[in-house]
């Protein structure tokens, strides 16, 4: 979660009196947006990072995916069977009887479920469960399921939704305290500028605004002496946007 305050060593003194405008010259953001994440300690309310498997003689037990950007189906795949593959369950560990894969004919993602695959000490079947009652996770929407999915048998099971792998959308809101508040999405926000991470499937450093067009000026209502700037990233849906690494560098110009 992005949300800095910075202090200035000797206040920005702006003109006592007389219009002063200002103006967003700039914005750079060297970012990697995790699509899977437990932020209720951070105060956002969500963890899609649980789930629980078991057999018909082994109690469930929760497998919690390590934070990060999940791309495909197979990486969440990987992840889930080396949680398994922990517990020796799988009687060939590189042949395993959970596959997560992606159709994308129709956009949707499968899970199939081979129970001949355990280890004969382990059960004779394989369970999945995904309730958000039981593992206090939205799990489910990532690969689209619904909150009761619970998958007991065998066979292949594919999603009823569209999965959401963009869990915290697709664009990113930069706000600033020196800014003016503007309603921004339904939210009044101090707003900076919008930057879209659509497409981006690494690191990158995104440059606003795009093309270096110029950003019009707007009239600045704030205090004349400026002691401190709080800059914070929001979704969307207004909600903390939780990063894993990066910067952000934000150049506002006054004019008066």
């Amino acid at each position: 979660m992005f949300n800095k305050v910075v202090s200035f060593a000797s206040p920005l003194q702006l003109p006592s009196g007389g219009l002063v405008k200002i103006r967003v010259s700039s914005v750079e953001i060297s970012d990697r947006i995790p699509n899977v994440f437990n932020a209720r300690a951070l105060g956002v309310p969500l963890n899609n990072t649980t789930l629980r498997v078991g057999t018909d003689t082994q109690p469930y037990l929760n497998v919690t995916l390590e934070a990060g950007l999940y791309l495909t189906a197979a990486m969440i795949n990987a992840a889930i069977n080396a949680a398994i593959n922990s517990l020796h369950w799988w009687l060939v560990p590189s042949d395993p009887g959970l596959t997560i894969t992606e159709n994308t004919i129709i956009d949707r993602f499968v899970v199939k479920i081979d129970s001949s695959k355990l280890a004969p000490a382990y059960g004779t079947q394989f369970k999945l469960d995904m309730r958000e009652s039981t593992t206090g996770s939205t799990f489910y929407k990532l690969i689209g399921f619904s909150s009761t999915s619970e998958l007991t048998l065998d066979g292949p099971y594919t999603s009823s939704v569209l999965p959401v792998m963009d869990t915290q959308g697709t664009t990113c809101i930069i706000c600033c305290s020196i800014m003016p508040a503007r309603l921004v999405n339904s939210n009044f926000q101090q707003y900076v500028a919008t930057v879209s991470f659509a497409g981006k499937t690494t690191a990158s450093d995104n440059l606003w605004p795009p093309g270096n067009v110029g950003n019009d000026e707007i009239v600045y209502p704030g205090s004349r002496t400026i002691t401190q700037a709080n800059t914070y990233v929001v979704t969307e849906d207004g909600l903390p946007m939780v990063f894993m690494n990066g910067r952000l560098i934000v150049e506002l110009l006054f004019y008066w």
